[in-house]
């Protein structure tokens, strides 16, 4: 699996165009123990939510200047209306021959802080461009609300571990339903 997962990441960094990059969430077992075991600090990395409406919104957020304001702002979304929470690692290095590890932690809570949704292992793998300092997760969260939901705010918090440096990043961002 390591080799696999090398192999890829091998050619993920030195292939200039956009590749898929498979990570492995699940800790090594010859690290001595999952992240859990070990303290982790903050991560070199910026973690950022990027909420969409359209298909282009997500490449026209990457293309934006790296000292420029890459900040998605708050969302509002009608019942029915497709989005898309995409959660994208900015200032990623990865040295060449480096296995990546990283687990990414999705949860929505409502107007009211109540957690509604969690999902505690997201990451299955990553597209980007590593020399260029950005990886993008996949998959991306979908949601949609219907007529039923109530109104209002809606939080999303992400946080992401490099299990192999024992890092860890979190970000959040709102969503306005309006009903």
């Amino acid at each position: 699996m390591k080799r696999i997962l090398l192999l890829a990441l091998i050619v993920a960094v030195t292939t200039p165009t956009t590749h898929a990059l498979r990570i492995d969430p699940a800790p090594d077992p010859g690290a001595g123990g999952g992240s859990s075991s070990r303290r982790l600090s903050p991560a070199d990395f910026k973690l950022n939510m990027v909420v969409t409406q359209a298909s282009g919104d997500l490449d026209r957020w990457l293309a934006t200047e790296p000292g420029g304001n890459r900040r998605s702002r708050p969302r509002e979304f009608r019942a029915n209306q497709k989005g898309s929470v995409h959660l994208v690692l900015t200032g990623f290095k990865i040295a060449q021959m480096e296995a990546v590890g990283l687990t990414a932690e999705v949860q929505l809570y409502g107007p009211d802080g109540k957690l509604l949704w969690r999902h505690p292992d997201l990451a299955r793998s990553a597209w980007g461009r590593p020399r260029q300092g950005y990886l993008a997760l996949v998959p991306e969260v979908t949601f949609a609300f219907d007529q039923a939901d109530k109104a209002g705010v809606y939080t999303y918090r992400a946080t992401v571990t490099d299990t192999n440096r024992t890092t860890i990043a979190r970000a959040e961002e709102k969503i306005i339903f309006l009903n």
